[in-house]
């Protein structure tokens, strides 16, 4: 197979194409009735939109558990997600320990909120590669998605203990402390992931709210600035600087974060409730009203939203 007809595929897949196909593969996408090649625009994808794909100038001898574990990658990949399911279903119809079909159909489970499905995959994946920190790690995210904290920090602990180089599970381990108000140990934790990846840019963000809930507001200030620096344009780190900032009552750049934030985040109503909340205490009662308006736009069951600006109508002026 051509370089040019597999330019988007990752390494590994482009080994296994080149395992099963002559130099005249291609690959065929059926499009609403129409064929395309891979490099085509598709204006729409998914199962309704994708009818088919199939790989041209196979070898004799082509091994068919890689022709459809490669169909599963790309109907994944054009976002056909019960369709690549089926392929990677099939390929373990030939081989049943195929460890990397198990992972693959769990996180298509996943991705398709089907939990108890992709935990039955992953469980599989792991009695046979025993291993492979990362299946534990995947499957801990299952496990906490659906509320299993347990089983989710024993994975955690686990991917850590087999590949402790690795800075993802130091970091899904943190996320769980944090939801479980542990900040001590998830802050812990995120201090490994950062050490491990300095430019983890999430794990900033975070650390600085656990240093945010925990009222060590400079802590919160410094790991949301070296966010920003790391990536300009993410809005969280510049929220939840500026909710750092109203804290020490710097209102000033607290706004500033905040507006920040917005332009970045237009419809997460959360932040137009801090900026609220700091026009308030700035007394600019009338700019309070419009974001506490947005605030209710978004969340129209949220009582303390009509409360605050039940509040800034009885201003005088108001």
């Amino acid at each position: 197979m051509s370089e040019q007809d597999i330019y988007q595929f990752d390494s590994a897949i482009r080994k296994l194409l080149d395992e099963i196909t002559n130099e005249k593969g291609s690959i065929k996408i059926v499009h609403n009735g129409q064929h395309h090649s891979l490099r085509s625009f598709l204006p729409q994808q998914g199962d309704q939109h994708i009818e088919s794909i199939s790989i041209e100038g196979l070898k004799p001898d082509a091994d068919p558990v890689l022709i459809h574990y490669i169909l599963g990658w790309l109907y994944a990949r054009m976002k056909a997600l019960n369709k690549a399911i089926a392929e990677f279903g099939e390929a373990l119809t030939y081989t049943p320990s195929y460890t990397d079909a198990y992972i693959q159909r769990a996180a298509l489970y996943a991705v398709l909120r089907k939990y108890e499905e992709a935990l039955m995959n992953y469980t599989r994946a792991i009695e046979l590669a025993p291993e492979r920190a990362e299946i534990y790690n995947d499957r801990g995210i299952g496990y906490k998605t659906l509320g299993n904290y347990k089983p989710a920090l024993a994975d955690y602990t686990m991917a850590i203990k087999l590949a402790p180089h690795l800075s993802a599970p130091f970091y899904c381990r943190a996320i769980l402390h944090s939801d479980l108000g542990k900040y001590e140990q998830s802050i812990a934790d995120y201090d490994e992931a950062i050490r491990r990846n300095t430019l983890y840019v999430e794990a900033y963000v975070n650390r600085g709210l656990d240093y945010l809930h925990l009222g060590q507001y400079q802590e919160a200030i410094s790991n949301c600035t070296e966010a920003i620096r790391l990536r300009p344009n993410f809005s969280f780190p510049y929220w939840n600087r500026g909710r750092a900032y109203a804290k020490l009552h710097d209102y000033e750049h607290a706004l500033t974060d905040l507006n920040k934030a917005i332009e970045l985040s237009s419809e997460e109503a959360g932040i137009y409730w801090d900026r609220a909340n700091v026009y308030i205490a700035v007394q600019a009662y009338s700019l309070a009203l419009k974001d506490y308006d947005r605030v209710i736009l978004h969340q129209h069951s949220f009582a303390r939203g009509y409360y605050n600006r039940g509040y800034a109508y009885k201003i005088p002026g108001n």
